[in-house]
């Protein structure tokens, strides 16, 4: 009791608690010297008016703002720790706590003040072994090493600390690297671009899906409906939980080309690319057509997530195997839902060849995934989507085939996609598609 009274009497000592936390944080941006914080920074105040007050299931002072609370306490406690120092430890507390928010628990806080101890009062960031560590594991393992590096480059930490403070990175920078944090304003300048721009530009640059349990997720674009989601969702694709060599890859490869970008030389990066294809890959089509990033109502997808239907199919344990495999698969769904297959997710390509075809307006119809005529059995073959057209006969897409149907199911027409050996098309299955329709129209 004696500890919880000192902790706040010590405010006393402070003149103006709201000047003392401004000092030290500054609010959805970067500010040299201060942690970036996206809600009200005097940590005191909310601590007094929100602590233990739950709505929704959600504590309105969760346990990631007391810890940064406690980071405070241990400053005034300890009056021998250097301002410097304190800045710059904060930092990484602040990057540990906005990168840890599900393994934060509250049975879990006599190990997490004592890591913040360490790191608050000695500086020193354990190095842990993955999923070991009360905080994220990968975040813990990455402050270890940008200690050390501003240690050895003061000169340019600010710039790291920049870069760290991109609403997209949110503390976690291993997709552009150590090696790499002069790029801080390559990075900046990429995503003032338009981001359909961005997105396609990356997919021209390599493939870069990323899984998520049994979907895959790329970026989205601009949508302006919901920016929160927008960012959310490359938040996630950065994350220390989420974040894959692929990307990391892709977006150096892209970020190494020049030092500035803008939409007119990511849109000429991209139709090289289109122009130069000789194979056509999924990322290929998911380039070209606009279709294979929007949902139902011709909006840009929320999620940007897909869904392989094959995918229990591939190796568990594999992930190279499930790679190789995932590349030559064309049997995808695009979701515009963000977690199930639920709502209205389409074939890929169905989707898109309804949408060039004239939709709804020339008399089309596109079948659900998750309606339960999806699963009727047609021609020996379960579970395949149908486009209907506006005569009665109807489309389909399996196993790289497509087949014309007429209203009593009696096969009229059927082309079987000529791929390499790899098992890429070579020949433009859209353009396929957009041909049999206008021949059994």
């Amino acid at each position: 009791m004696k500890k919880l009274e000192s902790m706040f009497d010590i405010w006393t000592s402070v003149p103006n608690i709201d000047e003392f936390f401004n000092d030290y944080f500054s609010v959805a941006e970067y500010q040299p010297n201060k942690a970036k914080i996206d809600k009200q920074p005097n940590l005191f105040l909310d601590c007094c008016a929100h602590y233990g007050i739950i709505i929704g299931k959600r504590p309105q002072f969760p346990l990631g703002r007391f810890i940064m609370l406690y980071c405070f306490i241990l400053k005034l406690e300890h009056p021998e720790l250097s301002d410097a120092d304190f800045r710059r430890r904060l930092r990484i507390v602040n990057n540990l706590v906005n990168n840890s928010v599900n393994t934060l628990r509250s049975d879990f806080m006599k190990e997490l003040l004592a890591q913040v101890d360490k790191i608050i009062l000695l500086g020193i960031v354990e190095q842990v072994e993955e999923g070991k560590a009360r905080f994220q594991s990968r975040q813990m393992n990455e402050e270890r090493l940008k200690l050390q590096w501003t240690q050895e480059h003061p000169e340019i930490a600010e710039t790291l600390f920049r870069l760290e403070d991109h609403p997209y990175l949110n503390g976690f920078i291993k997709a552009i690297g150590l090696e790499h944090v002069d790029w801080c304003d390559r990075f900046y300048s990429l995503f003032n671009c338009n981001h359909h721009s961005v997105n396609k530009a990356l997919l021209a640059t390599g493939d870069y899906f990323e899984k998520d349990a049994w979907r895959y997720q790329i970026g989205i674009g601009d949508f302006v409906v919901n920016r929160n989601v927008k960012d959310r969702m490359w938040q996630e694709l950065f994350s220390p939980v989420r974040l894959e060599d692929s990307l990391c890859d892709v977006l150096q490869q892209l970020l190494s080309r020049r030092e500035t970008f803008d939409d007119d030389y990511l849109n000429e990066l991209v139709a090289v690319y289109l122009q130069e294809a000789k194979e056509y890959p999924l990322k290929y089509y998911i380039i070209k057509y606009d279709s294979m990033r929007t949902n139902r109502d011709g909006r840009y997808n929320n999620y940007g997530k897909y869904y392989w239907r094959h995918h229990n199919d591939w190796p568990k344990k594999d992930e190279d195997k499930q790679r190789e495999l995932r590349l030559k698969d064309y049997n995808v769904i695009l979701m515009t839902t963000e977690w199930s297959t639920g709502g209205y997710n389409h074939d890929v390509f169905l989707k898109t060849l309804y949408d060039l075809a004239g939709g709804e307006s020339a008399g089309f119809v596109l079948d659900n995934y998750s309606y339960s005529r999806y699963n009727e059995t047609i021609d020996g073959h379960k579970g395949k989507d149908k486009l209907r057209l506006s005569n009665g006969n109807y489309l389909t897409l399996a196993d790289n085939v497509y087949n014309i149907y007429d209203e009593n199911n009696e096969l009229l027409d059927s082309h079987q996609i000529v791929q390499n050996d790899a098992g890429i098309d070579i020949e433009e299955r859209v353009e396929i598609g957009l041909q049999m329709i206008k021949k059994w129209i």
